[in-house]
């Protein structure tokens, strides 16, 4: 196996992701000298680096349409007192947890920090750290070493995009995950929110209202593609969610409906899968066996022109909107 090949696998079990040939190919050539250092022959420490840099590298590459999963705050919703009421009402109440004051007066001596310090901060802390713990999972990789400790945090509340670090158990920033998590488990918040309200006292411009995960798939189907969505209900009324949801359909799938099929064009499309090793002709005159109330006995090219439509509208395969 190739130190390239050895990287990708690698890659797919830490970020429990599949790349595709073409994703690959196409990160090879984004990523070619972190590539080409891990390749040199170097310590185990300097191809650790080297992995570690990938990581990042292949983190943010993904999060930029390339595939994979994609996290997102939206930043459009209209202003609602309630909002911003509830925000501050958790701010408070986060302000007042024990873990947080101890953390805030041991690690940052009750100096906090601006939103924009926080990825130098939680660098420097890193280093400070020492090495990220490495863990080996039970004979899946040949590596000696695969990271799993990681904070993840945002660092900015705008945007919302999701940057991991790997950390040492046991460290300042271990610790750090630790408040978060307990934080985001009582508060509503997500994790990486959690963070930099630790370390700044900027809390959220709104409660959780409006978020979403859109999990892109590497099959070229748009229907495998999901969106995970995050509401809290007791902000968002049905009509609210539905505009939302509409609009996050239109400008990040470019879908503007979903018409209703009828038990015809299901049928059709179910069947234009089912023969799709034979030809057309022979497809028509089995469709025309199957379902006489439906037949096609006069074209074949409108069959074929209907089956693929019913295909295309069925699977999202096609420009099908």
């Amino acid at each position: 196996m190739s130190k390239k090949s050895e990287v990708r696998e690698w890659l797919e079990i830490e970020f429990e992701y599949s790349i595709t040939a073409e994703q690959w190919a196409s990160f090879e050539r984004d990523c070619e000298v972190a590539l080409a250092e891990y390749e040199a022959d170097t310590s185990a420490g300097e191809q650790d680096a080297a992995l570690e840099k990938i990581s990042n590298v292949w983190h943010g590459w993904s999060q930029k349409g390339r595939g994979g999963p994609t996290q997102r705050s939206d930043a459009e919703v209209a202003s609602d007192p309630r909002w911003a009421a509830l925000a501050e009402i958790l701010s408070l109440r986060a302000r007042r947890d024990p873990d947080v004051m101890d953390f805030r007066r041991d690690e940052l001596g009750d100096q906090l920090i601006g939103l924009d310090d926080i990825p130098r901060w939680i660098e420097q802390t890193a280093e400070a750290d020492g090495p990220s713990t490495r863990l080996v999972p039970d004979h899946k990789t040949p590596f000696r070493h695969v990271s799993k400790e990681f904070i993840r945090y945002v660092d900015t509340y705008e945007e919302g995009w999701v940057v991991p670090k790997p950390i040492r158990i046991g460290g300042r920033l271990w610790r750090l995950r630790g408040v978060a998590r307990r934080i985001a488990q009582g508060f509503g918040w997500p994790e990486e929110w959690a963070v930099p309200f630790i370390l700044t006292d900027m809390p959220p411009p709104r409660p959780m209202v409006f978020g979403w995960t859109i999990h892109e798939q590497p099959s070229k189907i748009p229907t495998m593609d999901w969106v995970e969505l995050r509401v809290n209900p007791r902000a968002v009324s049905p009509r609210d969610l539905e505009t939302h949801y509409r609009r996050l359909r239109s400008e990040e799938f470019g879908l503007r409906r979903v018409d209703p099929m009828s038990e015809k064009t299901a049928a059709l499309a179910l069947h234009w899968e089912q023969t799709m090793e034979q030809p057309t002709g022979r497809r028509r005159t089995e469709w025309n066996r199957l379902h006489p109330e439906w037949d096609y006995r006069e074209s074949t090219g409108n069959f074929g022109r209907d089956a693929r439509a019913a295909h295309a509208q069925a699977t999202g395969e096609g420009k099908i909107r």
